[in-house]
């Protein structure tokens, strides 16, 4: 049942989060990331020399190993093995927060079968088309698509998609395996031509940052990951078309 599959989920990957500037060592082997046993997030003080040596200490003591970085928030993916370790962890002084990596999932699509091509009704309702014939189309602007990923064949989307990133997993594709972030991407920048829907900023330049699986579900840290790879990478619109159920710092922080 949903609920069962739920916690099926959690303990597929209990990781946690941790917000500080943590040295290479102490990197996750696979197995580690693959069979994961808590989870939580973790803001860190990161003001002095004192303040990285306890960082350390709380990683050693509560017997955490670091996943990945998150820069943009002066993060840390980091696993931890127990609750005991778990409350080492808050009480140690380098520690200013702790928080779950939480489950983000897709927001409701809906398709459009139309063989030719159909102008969208949010499209339509921002008056988008009648700027289209002064130039105004969107490029060469650069959108990220924070999402499932997008198609890299769609006949209405492969001139635009320029590129992308996995945050999931960086070494495997972009593409979409879902769908949501296709449509998504439909509705920014589909092209104007005689195929589906045309986009609102039908010459725009889309890039897919891959943050949610096959499920569209995904983890708070691969989407703050998502943003901070549209930040380095000079996107000058991010799309998120996602939620979740939580109050997030974290997110609130990578957002801001």
């Amino acid at each position: 049942n949903q609920r069962l599959h739920g916690l099926i989920e959690q303990l597929e990957r209990n990781i946690a989060l941790a917000i500080a500037n943590l040295e290479p060592s102490g990197l996750l082997t696979q197995q580690e990331i693959e069979n994961p046993t808590a989870e939580l997030v973790a803001r860190l003080r990161r003001r002095s020399e004192e303040f990285a040596r306890l960082r350390e200490e709380a990683l050693r003591e509560s017997g955490g190993r670091r996943h990945k970085d998150l820069d943009l928030i002066g993060a840390s993916v980091v696993f931890l093995t127990d609750g005991a370790h778990e409350r080492a962890f808050r009480r140690n002084p380098a520690v200013l927060r702790i928080e779950d990596d939480v489950v983000v999932q897709a927001l409701a699509k809906r398709d459009v079968g139309a063989q030719v091509q159909t102008l969208p009704w949010g499209v339509s309702r921002i008056n988008a088309p009648l700027v289209w014939p002064m130039g105004n189309t969107a490029n060469p602007i650069k959108v990220a698509v924070i999402d499932t990923g997008i198609s890299n064949s769609h006949p209405d989307l492969k001139a635009n998609v320029k590129g992308g990133y996995n945050a999931i997993n960086t070494k495997r594709s972009w593409n979409d395996d879902n769908g949501h972030g296709s449509h998504v991407a439909g509705i920014i920048a589909a092209s104007n031509n005689s195929l589906g829907v045309v986009g609102a900023a039908p010459a725009a330049d889309l890039y897919a940052v891959k943050v949610l699986n096959s499920q569209g579900s995904g983890f708070l840290s691969d989407v703050i990951e998502g943003i901070q790879w549209a930040a380095q990478h000079g996107m000058q619109v991010a799309n998120m078309s996602l939620g979740t159920g939580t109050n997030s710092p974290s997110l609130h922080d990578a957002v801001i």
